[in-house]
């Protein structure tokens, strides 16, 4: 708390009745180093946003409830509110959970709604009515989830019957919000409890009607071989828990469903090209920016090709020239194929240990290889025809010869003996003078 206080100094000391609230409090009381600060003041936005341009502080207005004014500190964010009741605690009512409605000055903590106690209990919960909340603003069910995974706490009972209740009311809300929401949902340590979470309370359905088909396929020898939504929550757990991977974890699968064959054995023919299509939809229209679009679709159409690249009964295990041909297709389709092997890491939801062993293994020799061929890629390259002007210059035939002199050139190229702008015959006169 001692860092906080000398952190928001500069902020504190410009206004009489200013207090530091929400997620700040809540992530100094959880030893975490908040992202942004968060202030509530008693005075009008007309009069925040004149003394921070008194105190030299560049501002801007936030279309939020109640009305806000943005500035930042060094380098955070900084959001301070205008009190929307006649005082601290009337304004720490009206916030959305007891974990966000604490406020502090000089080092003392203002908690009417029980947040503290909470935070101990890692608990969820919304001040007051939760009904009462969720009409206020039904994002507040989806950020409740988010707090779920983000956070590792759990839901408070009558928060999520409320969100069963009203989940529907989430489409009277802006898309924007919902994928801000989403995407950190989906980057939480604990994303595969709030992904069940969505799923339990309704929320899936609504949000993502895509993705909800998968949750209907559960574990039957005579039908197909893995729980897909099981499967789908384990993959994203597993996966590197950045925002394109994460969703692309998510959607890989969603075309199952739709293209599932049940012979002697069960096939998903040609879901990856489904799954990129039905993926361009969901983020189109979550109004996600187009060089993640382009990277989440790419990476769930290339997924099944991956594992064409490696096995452990070839020598070398990993195919170079499969794995350049899938480098450039990532590329040519604006994804990273780092990021499509990090996807095939985590695509594994068996219990059999040899399975996981496998597929960890074959990973390895993939990141291994991958490394190695960007290596490669990065080291100054001979001229085009110096194996010509080799043989001309010393007047000798194809062969092995021509093949020493070359590797010998390469080797002093990498060296720096060899200089980039160098001609054919000052490179060979550096051959000679080395012997």
């Amino acid at each position: 708390m001692e860092q906080l206080i000398k952190q928001v100094q500069p902020i504190m000391k410009l206004f009489k009745n200013i207090y530091v609230v929400g997620g700040t409090v809540r992530d100094t009381v959880l030893g975490k180093e908040p992202n942004d600060l968060d202030f509530a003041c008693r005075a009008s936005v007309d009069e925040i946003e004149s003394t921070l341009h008194d105190a030299g502080f560049k501002t801007w207005r936030l279309n939020k409830e109640p009305q806000t004014v943005g500035t930042k500190l060094g380098e955070k964010k900084v959001e301070i509110s205008s009190f929307t009741g006649s005082s601290i605690e009337a304004d720490l009512l009206h916030r959305d959970f007891t974990i966000n409605a604490m406020a502090t000055r000089d080092g003392k903590i203002i908690d009417p709604q029980g947040g503290l106690k909470d935070i101990s209990k890692q608990l969820i919960r919304c001040t007051k009515s939760p009904r009462d909340r969720i009409r206020e603003d039904p994002l507040r069910m989806l950020r409740a989830i988010r707090f779920v995974s983000v956070l590792g706490f759990r839901l408070d009972e009558k928060t999520k019957t409320s969100i069963q209740m009203y989940a529907h009311s989430i489409l009277i809300t802006h898309k924007e919000r919902w994928l801000d929401e989403l995407t950190k949902l989906l980057v939480g340590d604990n994303v595969k409890p709030a992904l069940e979470l969505l799923f339990k309370t309704r929320l899936l359905g609504y949000l993502l009607p895509e993705v909800y088909p998968i949750t209907m396929y559960q574990r039957n020898q005579t039908t197909i071989t893995k729980d897909l939504w099981y499967h789908t929550k384990v993959v994203v757990n597993k996966s590197k828990p950045t925002p394109i991977v994460r969703w692309a974890a998510l959607l890989h699968d969603i075309a199952k469903p739709q293209t599932i064959i049940c012979n002697k054995d069960t096939h998903f023919l040609h879901h990856e090209y489904l799954g990129a299509e039905m993926a361009d939809v969901v983020l189109q229209r979550l109004k996600v920016g187009t060089t993640m679009k382009c990277a989440v679709r790419g990476i769930i159409m290339f997924h099944q090709r991956v594992g064409d690249v490696v096995s452990r009964r070839n020598d070398p295990p990993v195919s170079v020239s499969a794995l350049r041909r899938l480098t450039r297709d990532c590329d040519n389709n604006k994804c990273k194929v780092e990021d499509l092997v990090e996807l095939f890491a985590a695509d594994c939801s068996s219990g059999r240990k040899d399975v996981v062993e496998r597929q960890q293994a074959h990973s390895d020799l993939l990141r291994k290889a991958l490394k190695e061929m960007r290596e490669e890629d990065l080291k100054p390259r001979l001229p085009k025809g110096i194996g010509d002007s080799l043989m001309k210059h010393f007047d000798l035939e194809p062969g092995p010869e021509v093949g020493r002199m070359k590797k010998r050139l390469d080797a002093m190229l990498v060296s720096g003996k060899i200089e980039k702008d160098m001609t054919h015959e000052q490179m060979f006169e550096l051959l000679i003078k080395e012997g």
